[in-house]
């Protein structure tokens, strides 16, 4: 990774800068390397070669791993050997994140289309053209395909038909992928705004204003909606009346969306920090420190938090401790969200992969965003509150390699100290779902400031 200062933001921004120029470059390749037998948790079974960054978080069902890439294609991919088994062309860029529902693939393209494709062949059944790229990342339910779009509006498409059912207007780009619980869709924008719109007919039930956008996507649990904010905050908002219940305030924006299991909401932050958070009381209970920023939202499986990184690695992190697992490196940034399947992490890169890992720990990412609507699985956007068992259990450990979890200043981020941050030997680099679009975007935008005035 060369000798660039670990995660410094100007790496970071060559880094991002360096895997746009090469998408126009590298034809789509659609490789995938043999399956082997991965023993070891952290070790490689397979990889996919696409031709452009992995932004997407894949979808895991029916055997098949489904994904976009900034080459403009979304792939179905053999989820035991890495083999492709169909590609579908749109005419831009694949941010968003695939879902599937009754044996149809519904994703999204900066082309402005919202795409259904038979899931068994790769044959589109209808387009759903709009103005603007569509970026948000698509929910189902109920028959309706909720997304974002960058026109500032959340649509509601007719599954079976493509047809609109109805359109409402924020008031900026969408990003943010649409929750949907008890007949509420729950979603940010660009505004500062979190909306609680009606399923079936598009009104409004209440807005929540924050201190600044809100790319990150909401995760519902218990009577609660969890969302992060640029404000550098995770907010807890009531679903039903839309008051807040509490706000934890991390050193960054946050741009990742929130993961709820057993009473924890594990959330990333541009401070290089994930974050465990009682989702009762707001109270931090520890923070896990990475080397650069992290955007990806993470998913837990088997007691074990999956979350990737600007760091170039996906980090596996004990969900009770805070203490790392093992961290699997890439050649550069992870804003992907890992899904977790029968034992096996998947996750795209921005080095144009989709990695299969194995987890070393049994199962799925069941019972957190793993089984939402906006990310891997596509059965239920309202994930288990849990019990809120080890209430109290803050930990600021270190693992056997030395690698610390965050210390914290009084407000709950973690301090920029060189201690505070673990080793893994890995340069800096490159948000969960939509919200890494506008990172990119603010990151180019700076990279482009600093050549003018340099």
């Amino acid at each position: 990774m060369g000798n660039t200062p670990q995660g410094s933001p100007q790496a970071s921004r060559r880094r991002v800068l360096h895997a746009v120029s090469t998408v126009a470059a590298v034809g789509v390749l659609g490789a995938g390397t043999p399956a082997t037998v991965a023993a070891d948790p952290g070790e490689r079974r397979w990889t996919f070669e696409t031709g452009g960054v992995v932004f997407s978080s894949p979808t895991v069902t029916g055997g098949s791993v489904f994904v976009g890439a900034w080459d403009g294609v979304l792939y179905a991919i053999s989820a035991d050997t890495g083999e492709q088994e169909w590609r579908f062309e749109t005419g831009n860029q694949v941010w968003s994140s695939p879902a599937v529902a009754d044996g149809t693939v519904f994703a999204g393209s900066a082309d402005g289309s919202l795409y259904a494709i038979d899931a068994e062949t790769g044959e589109r059944r209808w387009a759903h053209e709009t103005d603007e790229p569509v970026q948000s990342s698509p929910t189902v339910a109920d028959g309706t395909v909720f997304v974002g779009n960058n026109d500032g509006n959340l649509y509601a498409i007719d599954s079976e038909t493509g047809e609109r059912r109805w359109a409402h207007e924020t008031g900026d780009l969408v990003f943010s992928s649409p929750a949907v619980a008890d007949g509420t869709v729950f979603v940010g924008s660009n505004d500062g705004n979190i909306y609680a719109v009606d399923a079936e007919e598009g009104e409004p039930a209440w807005t929540y204003e924050t201190g600044d956008e809100v790319p990150s996507s909401p995760t519902v649990a218990g009577d609660t909606v969890f969302v992060g904010s640029h404000d550098g905050s995770l907010h807890a908002v009531g679903a039903e009346t839309g008051e807040p219940e509490w706000t934890f305030e991390t050193g960054g924006r946050v741009d990742s969306s929130p993961t709820v299991a057993d009473g924890v909401v594990f959330v990333g932050s541009d401070d290089g920090a994930l974050y465990a958070v009682d989702a009762e009381s707001g109270e931090r209970r520890w923070a896990y420190a990475t080397d650069d920023e992290v955007a990806s939202s993470p998913t837990v499986a088997g007691g074990t938090v999956f979350v990737g990184s600007n760091d170039g690695s996906l980090h596996a992190v004990d969900a009770e401790t805070g203490e790392r697992g093992w961290a699997f490196e890439t050649a550069d940034p992870i804003q992907s969200s890992p899904t977790v399947v029968d034992g096996t992490v998947f996750v795209g890169g921005y080095d144009f992969n989709l990695y299969a890992v194995a987890a070393g720990v049994d199962g799925s990412s069941a019972g957190s965003r793993g089984e939402s609507e906006t990310l891997g699985h596509h059965g239920n956007s309202r994930a288990s509150l849990g019990d809120g068992s080890d209430e109290g259990n803050v930990a600021e450990s270190s693992d056997a390699e030395g690698g610390e979890a965050a210390a914290s200043d009084a407000d709950g981020s973690p301090e920029a100290t060189s201690e505070s941050v673990p080793g893994f030997g890995i340069g800096g680099a490159a948000t969960g779902l939509g919200g890494a679009a506008y990172l990119l975007k603010r990151r180019l935008d700076a990279g482009a400031e600093e050549t003018r005035t340099g």
